[in-house]
């Protein structure tokens, strides 16, 4: 039986910042919060909404972005509502349904045919210092069928919980690189 972590792997979508130092990079860590069913994150990271927007919604960027991921690409639908296919490093494939909405710098998606359901929306938005951005990303993942028999809510929780701190990291070291390559 696949572990909790295989179960919930595609949530890693969420997104990635480098920080100058290890100084810097502990100051600006995710903080993130559960609660049933539920995993919520927020992270400050440096760039602009739109551009960070732009980078998570090209998903041949993936594997750049999050390590996790070997490949990512769209295999139908449209720019607002793309179904990606993406592989992690072991060839597992994934199915992501998406619904992007550009004006409001909203991403969601969820994975089809999982032993999971597990939906993601994040959310950019401009963050009160000059040249930085705020995302926000809600992690929701619930385990069905027999798999709900062997992985208890404590231990789901978790799972998330270091999913969401793992990707918005990324995603944080992600735009520091994307920043200080522009400089």
């Amino acid at each position: 039986m696949a572990s909790v972590r295989a179960l919930i792997l595609p949530c890693w979508t969420v997104l990635a910042l480098a920080s100058p130092s290890a100084e810097a990079a502990e100051a600006n860590e995710p903080r993130i919060r559960s609660q049933k069913g539920l995993t919520d994150g927020v992270i400050e990271v440096r760039g602009e909404a739109r551009d960070l927007y732009a980078a998570l919604t090209d998903y041949a960027r993936w594997p750049e972005i999050f390590p996790d991921v070997a490949s990512a690409h769209v295999t139908a639908g449209t720019r607002d509502r793309p179904v990606v296919e993406v592989r992690d490093h072991g060839g597992k494939r994934h199915v992501l349904r998406f619904e992007n909405d550009a004006r409001r710098l909203t991403i969601r998606f969820r994975e089809q045919a999982s032993r999971a359901r597990v939906s993601v929306v994040l959310v950019l938005a401009r963050s009160t210092q000059p040249g930085w951005s705020k995302l926000s990303a809600r992690l929701k993942a619930r385990v069905t069928g027999l798999a709900r028999l062997f992985a208890g809510e404590g231990r789901v929780r978790r799972e998330r919980e270091s999913r969401l701190r793992r990707d918005l990291g990324h995603v944080r070291d992600f735009a520091e690189r994307v920043v200080a390559s522009a400089q």
